[in-house]
């Protein structure tokens, strides 16, 4: 069996995924719907600590100082950063999002 990395969360990224999970449990027609996006979301990002390689990867195409991967599940896109011993989630948007700009360190 290959290298497991450790999976590590930026607060702005636990802060994206609180904030899906309480958009979606907002519409009165979504109850359950945010408890399967938040578990599709956990779940397709804890496949990341065997394949970390698994998603799309991003360096200065975006000009991204460090390549990043992303990670496609449903409608969102799950941005990440692989350390040598560590995989750091950086960002949970929806796709139709202007993600770039979302990434980009603030001025």
């Amino acid at each position: 069996m290959g290298k497991k990395y450790n999976i590590r969360y930026l607060q702005l990224a636990r802060s994206d995924l609180l904030g899906i999970a309480e958009y979606v449990n907002s519409q009165a027609w979504e109850r359950d719907a945010a408890n399967r996006l938040v578990d599709s979301l956990e779940k397709a990002i804890l496949r990341l600590e065997s394949f970390p390689y698994s998603g799309a990867l991003y360096g200065n195409s975006f000009g991204f100082k460090e390549e990043h991967g992303m990670l496609v599940v449903g409608n969102y896109l799950v941005f990440y950063v692989v350390y040598d011993d560590f995989l750091e989630i950086r960002r949970i948007i929806h796709g139709k999002r202007r993600f770039v700009d979302l990434l980009q360190p603030s001025s």
